[in-house]
């Protein structure tokens, strides 16, 4: 494949792995290397997808082909998702594509189906074939059934776990694979979702598609913000529930 997902283990060695996979030596001034990164507290938009499209039609100068790095993929927004979808499935001769993300939960199924993956083992994360990923499926499906109470008790009756920012992080991309599969739901005829045991359900709620991308862009706030400052983690996923 072309494009290559890097996800799982920490920061330092996924950018590790991709310096290995790049295979050039102090590639960051490279005028065939693209390098996407997001601004503290912004998002990976759609006019940063325009930019990598435009640099890979043109010719390369030095390599034999062109290089794009996409880091904190989990900050491209759903339109810029649905947007790189096209190059990944046609991508220009010769190309690579590398993306890297703490969890490969945070992009839309699309995106990982047309990547080769490389794990680097899932660290402070909750695995989806864990009784606990379940668990916080089935309540944030009660969350957006029934109202927002549900989730608040939960995070006022965890709040020592939750104070762990990688667990708090966690709960977010599994909430937010909800959000997600809810919006293939909305926009595939024969949608690939992660939640699969919750596809009735999911099929079942009624949720418009516009607000559930305003979410799952706000859900990326508030991540780089738990990932970045010293903002409590209880707080963000108060918020993130609170989000109309």
């Amino acid at each position: 494949m072309h494009s290559i997902l890097i996800f799982g283990g920490n920061k330092k060695d996924r950018e590790q792995k991709i310096d290995h996979i790049s295979a050039i030596p102090n590639f960051a001034n490279h005028p065939d290397i693209k390098i996407i990164k997001p601004q503290p507290g912004k998002s990976i938009g759609i006019n940063d997808v325009r930019e990598i499209e435009k640099f890979l039609r043109t010719k390369p100068l030095k390599l034999t082909g062109k290089q794009v790095l996409i880091y904190s993929a989990e900050n491209l927004t759903v339109q810029a998702q649905n947007a790189l979808l096209k190059t990944l499935e046609e991508p220009p001769a010769n190309c690579k594509i590398i993306l890297e993300t703490r969890n490969e939960e945070s992009l839309l199924p699309t995106i990982i189906s047309r990547c080769q993956k490389i794990n680097l083992g899932n660290k402070n994360t909750v695995d989806e074939n864990t009784p606990e990923h379940n668990e916080q499926v089935k309540l944030f499906m009660r969350v957006l059934e029934k109202g927002r109470g549900e989730g608040l008790d939960f995070v006022e009756s965890n709040k020592q776990k939750i104070a762990n920012r990688d667990y708090a992080i966690s709960l977010l991309d599994i909430w937010v694979s909800v959000l997600r599969d809810k919006m293939l739901i909305n926009t595939d005829k024969n949608p690939n979702i992660i939640n699969k045991q919750n596809r009735e359900s999911l099929e079942k709620l009624e949720m418009d598609t516009i607000r559930i991308i305003e979410w799952v862009e706000f859900s990326s706030k508030l991540r780089e913000t738990i990932q970045q400052t010293n903002a409590s983690p209880r707080l963000a996923l108060e918020l993130f529930l609170l989000h109309p």
